[in-house]
This record gives C-alpha cells, structure tokens and sequence, in this order.
C-alpha cells in the first residue's frame, strides 16, 4: 500500500469525523462503530503485515494498540 492509500483512509476518517461533530454521544459512537471501524481494520490490518524491527519507531508505533 503506498502512502496516498494510506493518506486516503485517514482522510476518510478524518471526513466521518466531520459528519459527526454535532451528533450526540451515544448517535456519533454508534455511527462510528459503523462507519470507522471497517476503515480502522483494513489500515490496522495492513499495519500488522509490515515487517518491522520491534524497537524501531514504526515498529513501536505497529504494536501500540496491542
């Protein structure tokens, strides 16, 4: 994945976070669990095939949500 897609889900993200702003607690959790999550895995997912040496800070930053 080069780093435009990678660009490309943060800005989708970024864009639903928009959308979200005004809606209430419990309407912009839910709407995140909907519309974010399958946006987070598919980069988390990419994050965890990279091959990185632990202690570096890419390789730090991989295992953080862990």
């Amino acid at each position: 994945m080069h780093w435009s897609a990678r660009i490309f889900y943060l800005s989708k993200i970024f864009k639903i976070e928009d959308s979200l702003a005004k809606k209430s607690v419990e309407e912009g959790y839910q709407k995140r669990l909907e519309l974010e999550k399958p946006v987070h895995d598919e980069l988390f997912a990419w994050v965890e095939k990279l091959y990185v040496t632990p202690r570096s800070e890419l390789g730090e930053a991989a295992d953080y949500p862990a």
